[in-house]
């Protein structure tokens, strides 16, 4: 995935609406809800169709399902949690920064 951080939020809100952002449906819920389900395959995460989660994630509350992705110069986080109805971007100009800190420190934050 290659976008802006306000793509990537658009991308998150699909997710938390059931597969509609700005009151137009591009995906099913269903083909939502598929793309959220992780299924342990062994190794240091578990997949699924474009999100993933490490091994010592899988009992964490609040529940998430999260895409990283980096190159020269940049770390992205994308996490979504389900559950809560809540997700988050982080986009760093860096090859690599504490992204779990990051992450725990907004999702710790109370969103009504």
């Amino acid at each position: 995935m290659v976008g802006d951080v306000e793509e990537a939020a658009r991308f998150v809100v699909l997710h938390l609406n059931g597969g509609k952002v700005d009151g137009t449906r591009l995906l099913s819920a269903d083909s939502v809800s598929e793309m959220r389900r992780i299924t342990p395959r062994g190794g240091k995460r578990d997949f699924g169709l474009g999100g993933f989660r490490s091994h010592e994630a899988r009992e964490r509350r609040p529940a998430f399902v999260e895409h990283l992705g980096g190159g020269a110069g940049f770390w992205n986080v994308m996490r979504i949690y389900p559950e809560e109805s809540l997700g988050l971007v982080v986009m760093g100009n860096t090859t690599s920064y504490d992204h779990e800190s990051v992450c725990d420190a907004i999702v710790s934050v109370p969103w009504e």
